[in-house]
């Protein structure tokens, strides 16, 4: 992958240049903006891969700067990081999201703060690249062929996505009967287990380290082999923002913490149902099924 440029736009010059400083010596390089409209000139001269932003600022502050750079056909695929002093509200932070979509807020307690967000998002970058030179075919889940009605028959994979341990074994207790399941405690941990398992079906928490839920989701969809498969979020959010986000990003349905285990698997069911994704039960292969379908034919 190409060197990293990095835009920070910051007036506070100290804490621009401490940022700076720290990402310099990871072989990142870095430029400075100290207002909004000094970063539009900026960018207009300079390919960014990262754009680094405090939201209080003169001129142009952060939310109108990022609105901006989001309507503009060239810049519009930069991440962008908001770094800012400010305690945002819950309402805020899904506000922010709304905005930008691939965007973490930090705190300016420290630089390294930043540094590591730009880390994971150099990781996520990494992520998606994987995915879009992936030319592999769409797998079998993507196929419209549905065995049965029921639950109860279907045995197969699920990849569920969540730093909590309880509620992974929660829901491995849940699905045990109708599931081989497969977890991961981030989002980059659960990219490197698409290359042994390719799950039929995902269940996401959405804050997640190192990568959201949104994020993964978003991921997912864009890849041939994972485009069609249910993708259900578990989440303790559960404001109509959240959800109505969650389904942009590429979800099919959204399941509230807590939830019962009958709750969970008529969830499930009901994502068969309705993304028709291929059937493999207890007694008969795929291959089996399909042989009979043709027979019916």
């Amino acid at each position: 992958m190409e060197k990293y440029r990095v835009l920070i736009v910051d007036d506070d010059k100290e804490i621009a240049e401490a940022i700076s400083i720290y990402l310099t010596q990871e072989n990142i390089i870095t430029e400075l903006a100290y207002d909004g409209e000094e970063a539009i000139q900026k960018m207009r001269e300079e390919d960014y891969q990262l754009i680094i932003m405090d939201i209080m600022m003169p001129k142009l502050d952060g939310i109108t700067l990022s609105h901006k750079l989001k309507s503009n056909r060239k810049t519009k695929h930069i991440p962008i990081i908001i770094s800012t002093a400010k305690n945002l509200s819950e309402e805020e932070l899904i506000s922010l999201h709304e905005i930008v979509e691939d965007i973490t807020v930090k705190s300016k307690g420290h630089p390294l703060d930043v540094l590591k967000t730009v880390r994971d998002r150099i990781k996520m970058q990494e992520v998606d690249e994987f995915f879009t030179n992936d030319d592999s075919e769409p797998s079998s889940n993507s196929n419209l062929l549905v065995e049965e009605e029921s639950i109860g028959d279907f045995f197969g994979e699920v990849l569920i996505v969540d730093d909590d341990p309880d509620m992974v074994d929660f829901i491995k207790v849940s699905l045990h009967s109708a599931f081989e399941v497969v977890s991961a405690s981030d989002g980059l941990e659960a990219i490197r287990k698409l290359v042994v398992y390719q799950p039929d079906i995902f269940l996401l928490d959405i804050m997640l380290p190192k990568m959201s839920g949104y994020q993964l989701c978003q991921s997912l969809r864009r890849n041939a082999t994972f485009s069609n498969a249910p993708i259900l979020i578990v989440s303790a959010k559960s404001t109509q923002k959240d959800i109505d986000y969650a389904k942009r990003m590429g979800a099919d349905s959204y399941l509230t913490k807590p939830f019962t285990p009958k709750e969970l698997l008529d969830m499930i069911n009901d994502l068969i149902k309705r993304r028709q994704v291929v059937v493999r039960s207890k007694t008969h292969s795929i291959k089996d099924i399909n042989e009979h379908e043709i027979e019916k034919k």
